[in-house]
């Protein structure tokens, strides 16, 4: 994974392999020494893929409780974590729907990378904040 992360930020024009944003100009080899600031480039590479990660889980995610019919509202993420509001009697739905947000999405990077074996780890728990909705 070093690997793929360094030839990322050693690219001319280097951006993230999934949603293909790209890095800002200020940190782009044309602009300073491919050598110099190499570590911001690869820290640049793990930190915007986390955000595209994050996008693309929220989207999926709104995508499933809509088809679905799933009541409830994203409220919060923080790190590795999401947070969404659901009424308590669909608690078992909204965990699922998660559960397949994250495998869409893996499933998604690692074909993105290449990746044909897509081994997926499933959350260990759901956290999910039951409301009156």
């Amino acid at each position: 994974m070093f690997n793929k992360l360094e030839e990322i930020a050693r690219s001319d024009q280097p951006a993230t392999p999934f949603l293909k944003c790209r890095i800002t100009r200020t940190l782009e080899p044309s602009v300073i020494q491919k050598s110099y600031q190499l570590n911001s480039r690869i820290n640049w590479v793990v930190q915007s893929s986390a955000v595209d990660f994050l996008h693309l889980l929220l989207v999926t995610m709104k995508w499933l409780m809509s088809e679905y019919n799933i009541p409830g509202r994203f409220t919060l993420s923080i790190h590795d974590e999401v947070r969404f509001h659901v009424p308590l009697e669909y608690k078992y739905e909204a965990a699922l729907a998660l559960q397949i947000a994250n495998l869409l999405t893996r499933s998604f990077f690692s074909a993105q990378l290449g990746i044909t074996i897509c081994r997926i780890t499933w959350h260990s728990s759901v956290v999910l904040t039951l409301t009156g909705l």
